[in-house]
C-alpha cells in the first residue's frame, strides 16, 4: 500500500526511526483508539427481519443476529476487546432470543464498558425528512427498551450514515443528554477544508452563537471504515484484505509490513488532529457475523504495532472512552454554528432529491404518525378516567408500542429518504 498524501519520500521513514529510537516522549505518544462496530441498516437492500435472521443472503450476505452473538461471545474471550453496538431494533430482537444466563452476561459487560451501546434509537434516524416528534419517539423507544432491560442511559449519538446533519436533530440529542455526537458523511468541500485546519472535532452550537445548547462533534477521517488494507470482515468489505500472519518460519509471514502500512496510515492521520487521541472504526455495514476473525486479527495488529513504535499506542476503545481522553487532553477545540445541509460528497453530487423523492411514502408515514399520535391520547385519557380494565390497557399499550416500533423503522435514512429497496 502506498500512502504518501503529499509527503516527501523520506518523510515516513524518518517518522519510523525516531519511534524505533524511541525519541517520542509520553507527551508526543498518540493514543489510537481502536473502536469495533457494526453499521446494520435496519432496512436497504432486504428488510429488518431478512436482515436480523439473515434471509434472502443472495441479496447480500447479512446476518445481524450472527453479528450481535459473535461479538458478544469474543469479548468473553479477552477483557481488553470492546465492541459498539447501536440499533435496538436488532438488539431486542436478538435480546429476546437469549436465556437469562446471556442476559446477564450482557449487563456485565455493559457495566464494565466492554459493550457500550450509543445512540439506541429503534433506528438509526435521517435528520431531514422526519418531524421532531418522529425523531423523539424513535429515540425514546429504544432508550427505554435499554433502560428497562439493562438499566443504563447511553450519551453518545452515533450518526456515522445519515445524508447530512440538521441544526434540529443536534439540539435535540443535547436535550436527551448526550455529550458527543459522531458521524462520516460531511460536505467533501466542508472536509478538506476541516482536514486542513484540524478542525474535524468541533463544539457544535446548532442555533446560534449565544445558545446554550452544545454537543461535542467528531467527524470520521475515512468514512466509518477501517484504515486501507485492515477490512477483515470479508462479507461486508469491498475488498478481500489479507490477515496478519505472525509465524516467521512461513515464507507468507508479514506482520511487519502490515504494522508499516497502518503507522503510514496513521502519521498522516495525526497531522489532521489537535488532542494526541486519534480514532479508528475498525468495522463497516453488517461487519462481526464472523468476529473471530476480526478481533484475532486485530489483536495481532494491536500487539506488534506497539512492540515496533513508541510514538503510537493501540488500544481498544469505544465513544464514551474517546470522548473523555479527547477532554482530559485539555486541548481547544473550534466551535461551529448552524447545520450541515447539503451533503455533497463530490463536486455536482448533491444528496438532495431524497428530501421529496417518494412523497406517498413520505405522506403514509406522517400519516401513522398522526394516528398514533391521536390513539395514544385518547387511550391514555381512557386508563386516567379508569375506564378500562387491566387487560384492555396491556393491549392497547401493546399496541401502541408496535407502532411506535413501526414508525422507528420508517425513521430510518434509508426508509423516510426512499433509499432504499422497495
Amino acid at each position: 500500500m502506498n500512502i504518501t498524501h503529499g509527503h516527501s519520500d523520506g518523510y515516513f521513514e524518518e517518522k519510523k526511526l525516531q519511534a524505533k529510537q524511541g525519541k517520542a516522549s509520553g507527551k508526543d505518544k498518540t493514543v489510537v483508539h481502536i473502536i469495533p462496530h457494526s453499521h446494520d441498516d435496519v432496512g436497504w437492500l432486504k428488510t429488518l427481519d431478512q436482515y436480523f435472521w439473515g434471509l434472502r443472503e443472495d441479496i447480500q450476505r447479512a446476518n445481524v443476529y450472527l453479528i450481535i452473538d459473535s461479538a458478544i461471545t469474543e469479548l468473553t474471550l479477552n477483557p481488553e476487546r470492546r465492541y459498539t453496538e447501536v440499533e435496538m431494533a436488532f438488539f431486542m430482537r436478538w435480546w429476546e432470543q437469549q436465556d437469562d444466563a446471556k442476559k446477564e452476561t450482557v449487563r456485565n459487560l455493559v457495566n464494565e464498558g466492554r459493550l457500550e451501546i450509543v445512540n439506541a434509537g429503534w433506528s438509526m434516524n435521517d435528520e431531514a425528512c422526519p418531524y421532531y416528534t418522529q425523531i423523539i419517539d424513535n429515540m425514546m423507544i429504544g432508550h427505554r427498551f435499554l433502560k428497562e432491560e439493562l438499566g443504563v442511559a447511553t450519551n453518545v449519538g452515533w450518526h456515522l450514515d445519515p445524508f447530512g446533519h440538521s441544526s434540529a436533530n443536534a439540539a435535540l440529542f443535547e436535550d436527551m443528554g448526550f455529550d458527543a455526537f459522531f458521524y462520516s458523511r460531511l460536505d467533501y468541500q466542508d472536509k478538506a477544508k476541516r482536514l486542513e485546519e484540524k478542525s474535524m472535532e468541533y463544539i457544535w452550537r446548532p442555533f446560534d452563537k449565544d445558545s446554550s445548547a452544545e454537543i461535542f462533534t467528531h467527524a470520521m477521517f475515512d468514512h466509518y471504515y477501517p484504515p486501507p488494507g485492515f477490512c477483515w470482515a470479508t462479507s461486508s468489505c469491498h475488498y478481500y484484505d489479507d490477515p496478519i500472519v505472525n509465524n516467521e518460519k512461513l515464507k507468507t509471514h508479514n506482520y511487519k509490513e502490515r504494522i508499516a502500512e497502518m503507522y503510514e496510515w496513521l502519521a498522516h492521520m495525526r497531522d489532521h488532529y489537535r488532542t494526541g487521541n486519534l480514532l479508528i472504526p475498525m468495522g463497516t455495514d453488517f461487519s462481526y457475523k464472523n468476529a473471530h476473525k476480526i478481533y484475532i486479527n486485530t489483536d495481532r495488529l494491536i500487539k506488534y504495532f506497539n512492540e515496533e513504535y513508541d510514538d503510537f499506542e493501540l488500544v481498544y476503545s469505544t465513544p464514551s472512552q474517546y470522548v473523555k481522553a479527547v477532554h482530559d487532553s485539555g486541548v481547544a477545540i473550534p466551535l461551529k454554528y448552524g447545520d450541515q445541509f447539503p451533503y455533497a460528497e463530490r463536486e455536482f453530487s448533491y444528496w438532495t432529491g431524497y428530501f421529496t423523492s417518494r412523497a406517498v411514502s413520505k405522506g403514509n408515514i406522517r400519516q401513522l404518525e398522526r394516528h398514533s399520535s391521536n390513539f395514544n391520547k385518547h387511550w391514555t385519557q381512557a386508563i386516567l378516567n379508569e375506564k378500562v380494565s387491566k387487560d384492555q390497557k396491556i393491549k392497547l399499550l401493546g399496541l401502541s408500542q408496535e407502532a411506535l416500533r413501526v414508525l422507528g423503522v420508517m425513521q430510518h435514512h434509508d426508509a423516510v429518504t426512499g433509499t432504499e429497496k422497495q
